[in-house]
């Protein structure tokens, strides 16, 4: 903790000082500054993520303090120095720096979200739930439980303002958040509903025929959430799982599932492949991360106006 609160120290210090001197002070940057920007960043976050490399808790905490510079260098960039010609290598330092914070900070939260999993066994169970026939079953331990529901926080954080590369940036990491968030959760499922109804160990042909079924009331859940802003992202990932659940019922269902066991899953996944697609959009291009049109405008605008974002 005390080398962290070191490093934070140092890389409030020198970021601190840069500020006062170019966004309070109206000063264009020298190339100095640019090192010394450049220096803090690697210095301040790369020591701190190696004091605390074996703590996911402590890289996520890294990130979000990461992510909290990005956004200062881009308001700073955006609302006090783009329209001052006068400073215009500033404007591109402090962008410049927001982008390279922002990815940086992306890492470290993704992968502390990651290592958490991991750690609390959530990634190994849901992993053992989708793809083997267990001879006795995982349990998700209470940390497990816990590291999922902050998954799930993280997932609904909702990213900058439209149109920025920082928001493009923020887009993947919350995509591959809540790809991994599904990937769990749907075994978390596998694990509760597969005693029950599979037996243990359980029948090859029931836990396929039930995964099936799973993955197709996932697909419907989550075309449903393209109706709330904050959940909209797990709309992505409808063709996704519509393709991974196609391949897996050919793979396993088909081989292994009775006919009766069989044809409840096929009805269950015409059903996502009929609903799933409608509520979450219907278009193939909704799976990809969109890059805004609004950015051509945006650079032809500027161009004879003034510096624009890098």
């Amino acid at each position: 903790m005390v080398g962290l609160l070191t490093q934070g120290v140092l890389l409030a210090t020198m970021q601190g000082s840069l500020a006062v001197r170019v966004v309070m002070m109206g000063k264009d940057v020298r190339f100095f500054d640019i090192m010394q920007a450049a220096s803090g960043l690697v210095i301040g976050s790369g020591g701190a993520v190696l004091v605390a490399r074996g703590s996911p808790a402590g890289l996520g905490l890294i990130g979000a303090i990461t992510a909290l510079l990005a956004s200062g260098a881009y308001l700073a960039a955006i609302h006090r120095l783009r329209d001052r010609p006068h400073l215009t290598a500033s404007f591109h330092t402090f962008a410049t720096f927001g982008l390279v914070a922002a990815t940086t900070a992306l890492v470290l939260m993704v992968s502390g979200t990651m290592l958490t999993l991991a750690a609390s066994g959530a990634l190994t169970a849901a992993a053992v739930a989708w793809t083997l026939v267990p001879t006795t079953w995982p349990a998700l331990t209470l940390v497990g439980w816990l590291a999922l529901g902050v998954t799930g926080l993280c997932a609904t954080l909702q990213p900058a303002r439209p149109g920025e590369i920082g928001d493009v940036v923020s887009r993947i990491g919350r995509l591959t958040i809540a790809a991994t968030l599904v990937f769990v959760a749907g075994g978390a499922a596998v694990l509760l509903v597969g005693p029950p109804v599979a037996g243990t160990p359980p029948d090859a042909g029931i836990l396929a025929s039930l995964r099936t079924i799973l993955v197709s009331l996932i697909v419907i859940g989550l075309g449903a959430t393209a109706r709330w802003t904050t959940t909209a992202v797990f709309s992505r990932l409808v063709y996704p799982v519509i393709v991974v659940g196609g391949l897996r019922l050919v793979a396993d269902d088909f081989i292994h599932s009775r006919p009766a066991t069989l044809f409840l899953a096929l009805a269950f996944f015409g059903v996502a492949l009929t609903l799933g697609p409608r509520w979450g959009g219907g278009e193939v291009s909704s799976i990809l991360l969109p890059v805004p049109a609004v950015w051509p405008m945006r650079f032809r605008s500027l161009a004879g106006s003034g510096p624009c974002l890098p």
